[in-house]
């Protein structure tokens, strides 16, 4: 028992030394709900994270959405087990094995020792890491299924590797994160990070079609897409450097305001020179910029590398256009309804109608916040 007390001990002392090393160790508690640490020490790799007890199923008997310590002590294994399901941490090419894990408390809401968050400690044994230079990857699985309704809502979680450090915001968008990727593995994660936002973001994806819908001609289409491409560009490049930032609460209603805008247009059949379709694609695109950047802000590898970030992303945004100027252009010729000159065509109107009622929803939802 004294030896299986002291090797306990001991386990809870390497991993709260490597804790307070992740963590600075100059804080009243160890890490907020929705704030993690984890720290590459020789072969080992230590974690630690402040989780709301909200994501915990079946162990709060009083369900009073707090624990106290009976409840943490009875149930300690369960609790141990969803957190291990909960994230996923891998370096490229090595295994490992975890070697202790610990709950603690440092946060206390009432006189019976309750609280509301649990700080979860780790540590993992992975031969070979001392020498390693290959990223870690790091998902949340709590966002998936069950666990999607109470899970928090975003994470801040830092990597740190001798004198490397990277913060990234996980969250349901953008579950999974490739941490201290070095330069072309920062090229390569913003070229993706920048197709999926045009791609999956609705409201930029919209855009893009109704704008193109209105008039499936390829020299309009050139023409619109590098005006839209130069001026996102732009604004992303001098927010991500921090030149130029606009609040959310005014940038996310204006997007919708220019897929009203569009839409509108092409309704009532007003139809303008190319030139000044473009300057007006061009300021669009301006707002748009400043949506990205804001999506992206809370990713460090942008600021690490930051030619490396602004490049991929932009380069991404701009397959992503391609495609979807392909796709649609390919699903008109399919159908033989047009031809690569005709813009009269009486989907377009449909798309158009679809893109203003669901741009003017948005717009309001996003004024009424």
């Amino acid at each position: 028992m004294v030896v299986v007390a002291a090797r306990i001990f001991c386990a809870r002392v390497l991993l709260l030394a490597g804790l307070l090393l992740a963590t600075g160790g100059a804080q009243a508690h160890l890490l907020s709900a929705g704030q993690g640490a984890i720290n590459l020490l020789g072969d080992q790799l230590v974690v630690l994270i402040g989780v709301p007890v909200g994501i915990l199923k079946g162990v709060d008997d009083n369900a009073d959405g707090l624990l106290q310590p009976e409840e943490i002590r009875r149930h300690q294994p369960a609790i141990l087990e969803q957190l291990g399901k909960g994230m996923t941490i891998s370096v490229e090419g090595l295994e490992g094995t975890v070697a202790h894990d610990d709950l603690m408390v440092s946060v206390h809401v009432d006189d019976n020792k309750s609280t509301n968050q649990l700080e979860w400690g780790r540590r993992i044994h992975i031969p070979g890491l001392a020498g390693s230079k290959d990223p870690v990857r790091v998902r949340l699985n709590w966002y998936d299924a069950a666990l999607a309704d109470s899970a928090q809502q975003s994470y801040s979680i830092q990597v740190r590797r001798v004198d490397e450090v990277e913060t990234a915001m996980l969250g349901p968008q953008h579950p999974e994160h490739t941490f201290l990727a070095g330069r072309w593995g920062t090229l390569q994660s913003f070229l993706r990070h920048g197709a999926e936002h045009i791609l999956l973001g609705a409201d930029h994806l919209l855009f893009v079609i109704t704008l193109l819908s209105a008039g499936v001609n390829l020299r309009r289409w050139i023409g619109l897409l590098t005006a839209f491409t130069l001026a996102h560009g732009l604004t992303y490049s001098l927010s991500a450097n921090g030149i130029f930032y606009a609040p959310e609460q005014i940038i996310e209603p204006l997007i919708a305001a220019t897929i009203v805008g569009v839409s509108l247009l092409r309704l009532a059949d007003i139809r303008l020179h190319l030139a000044w379709e473009a300057a007006m694609v061009f300021v669009f695109g301006l707002v748009h910029g400043l949506g990205f950047a804001l999506a992206m802000a809370n990713l460090s590898s942008a600021a690490r590398f930051p030619v490396m970030s602004v490049l991929g992303f932009n380069l991404g945004v701009e397959l992503g256009q391609v495609l979807i100027a392909t796709s649609l252009f390919a699903v008109v010729r399919l159908t033989r309804e047009g031809s690569l000159i005709s813009d009269r065509l009486p989907w377009q109107k449909l798309i158009a109608g679809a893109s203003a009622l669901t741009g003017a929803v948005w717009l309001w939802q996003r004024i009424q916040g």
